[in-house]
């Protein structure tokens, strides 16, 4: 269990939190949201000890192990990916000299034999824990699911690209099983294939974990309670992210309908103060009235936090030909290395496509293709009438002028008279305020590249490529590019392994894997089950009858597993929601046993904390009740 006690944090004048307090259990999984700047990765290394708080306590035990993933972490340049794995294990594996110093000792009776006996001893209680014999086994088992080539495992890591050196990190951090998991993005590095088995993963770990990710769909699947920074506090919500926007929603209407009944009397006991309060015969009950409306001024919430409602439309394309690219028996790679191999391809106008696949099989590559940034070894490249291409990649953020300010530079895309406008765009990525007037220059490469992004979606052509936009977007900025991306009327083709941002905008799923490129038969659903039954095409006629055959077989087990997830899923929304009101009605109590109003009626002060024990004793049931329907939900995958 980790104890955070009056936690505070900021930064030159911006407060993070104040005052917060939150207790995290083992065997829960909870998922930290909030805007950027909150401070989710401030959060995340108080927790891990990498950052002390300004005042207030967090309380581990000496005993509780935690494990801490940041976004970005260095790797030794001299080892190997199996031996960085191991690393955590090094002296068991060197346990062997601490048996023979214990043996080496004559004087049994000696301090010096009592301390190696007791180093022995807890040697040996770890080695009997992590099974050392089979780690390697297990180090293998998690870096192929990571999909660390095997190639790979015994060569210099400086082999392995920055994105496969952070998977290498988290199978070693994977592998020691620690009590608690702190992970900060994990996904941000992993294709789909990759975060099939890291999430089969995290469903069976038995400890607890944080997790901050902008995989919205990875977060539902894997969380069991929500945390958001809002407001200097930090709340705590059981069930996943959809459950508690859903709840959220449902308190910020209630809420906006009870501030709108206290606006009301708050103005007119103002009209009554204010048209009685100079004449003698009404002076008492104005005077009464004003106590009350001070009254009513305490009701009033602090600035309410909810989640930002962004408007985002992309702008009309331009005209162009009813085919924008063609590919025609293209083969491409770079120098020796052949990464695409006889690939015909047509888009059309109007086409929403999703290239998915494992990391290294050749999307980027393919994007590159089309964009006319790489030559194809063989084959050709037919780009159609009037195709206005824009290329977004992460290896394109030189091509912004560093002395310009943020500002200047969407103005330089939208014209100088639009400053509204402009500064709601810039707000909308996550640039707001003061910052909209600093030089490119200073920005980070997150930052360059939301900023390159935005450039493009404002003066979009008719044609859109877009390489991993969504990688130093928020939640609801994903949201906001994923709905303005399936409203445009261009042509977008895209890369992401965010599969809520592919759900939102594509209407085309592209498969790449190694020496196939095809139209995938069916939508993400059907690819994410695909991974899951360990199904993949290889391009062969064979293999897709194999496909067919093996689809055939379990699909009637795929509809049943199908309608009982269906089914649970409904129980738990429904429980849910249940616990939702349970606590709103023990809120409710609460608020009326500090009442100072109340403070002298005994009679209702006792008979409230009454029905407050009775509504917590039916919470503690309904949340056993939750964590049973939960577990029966996991185990259907």
């Amino acid at each position: 269990m980790i104890l955070l006690q009056n936690i505070e944090k900021q930064y030159g004048a911006k407060v993070l939190y104040r005052d917060v307090n939150l207790t995290l259990h083992t065997g829960k999984r909870y998922g930290l949201i909030g805007h950027n700047g909150a401070g989710k990765s401030v959060l995340l290394r108080i927790l891990s000890g990498e950052e002390l708080p300004d005042s207030g306590s967090v309380n581990i035990s000496p005993a509780f192990k935690v494990a801490y993933l940041a976004q970005e972490a260095e790797t030794p340049m001299n080892c190997s990916p199996m031996e960085i794995v191991l690393s955590p294990f090094k002296h068991l594996f060197e346990a062997d000299s601490a048996f023979a110093e214990l043996a080496s000792i004559e004087d049994h009776r000696s301090q010096e034999y009592a301390n190696a006996s007791q180093k022995v001893h807890e040697l040996q209680q770890e080695i009997e824990r992590f099974d050392i014999y089979s780690l390697e086994s297990r180090a293998s088992t998690i870096m192929a699911g990571l999909g660390i080539v095997q190639e790979k495992w015994h060569e210099p890591v400086t082999q392995l690209s920055g994105g496969f050196r952070m998977r290498v990190v988290l199978a070693q951090l994977l592998l020691q099983d620690p009590d608690f998991l702190i992970m900060d993005e994990p996904t941000n590095h992993l294709d789909m294939d990759s975060l099939v088995w890291l999430e089969r993963f995290l469903l069976r770990f038995r400890g607890g974990m944080l997790i901050v990710s902008h995989d919205r769909d990875f977060m539902n699947r894997v969380v069991t309670h929500t945390l958001e920074i809002a407001g200097q506090k930090i709340s705590d919500h059981v069930g996943n992210l959809e459950a508690y926007f859903l709840w959220k929603a449902e308190c910020e209407e209630h809420e906006a309908k009870r501030l709108k009944n206290l606006n009301e009397k708050i103005e007119k006991n103002e009209r009554f103060v204010e048209r009685f309060k100079a004449k003698a015969t009404k002076a008492t009950q104005a005077k009464s009235r004003m106590k009350y409306l001070d009254k009513l001024y305490e009701e009033r919430p602090e600035e309410s936090i909810v989640r930002r409602s962004l408007d985002f439309v992309i702008p009309p394309s331009t005209p162009c030909g009813s085919v924008p690219f063609r590919l025609e028996k293209v083969t491409a790679g770079y120098e020796e290395n052949v990464v695409l191999k006889n690939v015909s391809l047509t888009v059309n106008k109007g086409d929403k496509v999703a290239i998915i696949g494992p990391n290294g099989a050749g999307k980027s590559t393919l994007m590159k293709v089309l964009a006319n940034r790489l030559d194809p070894f063989s084959g050709e490249l037919l780009i159609g009438h009037n195709a206005d291409v824009r290329y977004f990649s992460q290896h394109r953020l030189d091509d912004l002028d560093g002395s310009r300010t943020l500002y200047d530079t969407i103005a330089d895309q939208l014209g100088e008279n639009r400053p509204t406008e402009i500064r709601k765009l810039l707000g909308t990525f996550l640039f707001s305020g003061d910052e909209v007037l600093k030089t490119v220059d200073v920005l980070s490469g997150g930052e360059k590249s939301r900023l390159s992004l935005l450039m493009m979606l404002v003066k979009p052509g008719n044609t859109l490529l877009l390489d991993e936009p969504t990688n130093h977007l928020d939640l609801d900025s994903i949201e906001t590019v994923a709905d303005a991306l399936a409203e445009y009327d261009g042509t977008v083709i895209v890369v992401s392994h965010d599969e809520f941002f592919i759900s939102s905008m594509a209407d085309r799923i592209i498969e790449v894997r190694p020496g196939m490129v095809r139209d995938f038969p069916g939508n993400l659903d059907d690819y994410r089950w695909y991974l899951e039954q360990g199904v993949f095409s290889n391009g062969s006629d064979d293999s897709a009858k194999v496909e067919i055959k093996k689809e055939e077989t379990v699909k009637q087990d795929r509809m049943d597993q199908r309608e009982a997830k269906k089914k649970i899923s409904r129980q738990l929304e429904k429980i849910e929601r249940t616990i939702a009101e349970t606590e709103s009605k023990i809120e409710t109590k609460v608020a009326v046993l500090h009442d100072e109003a109340n403070a002298q009626n005994f009679d209702l002060l006792v008979s409230t904390q009454k029905e407050i024990d009775e509504l917590t004793a039916v919470l503690e049931s309904q949340m056993e009740e939750w964590e049973n329907i939960q577990v029966a939900l996991e185990e259907l995958g």
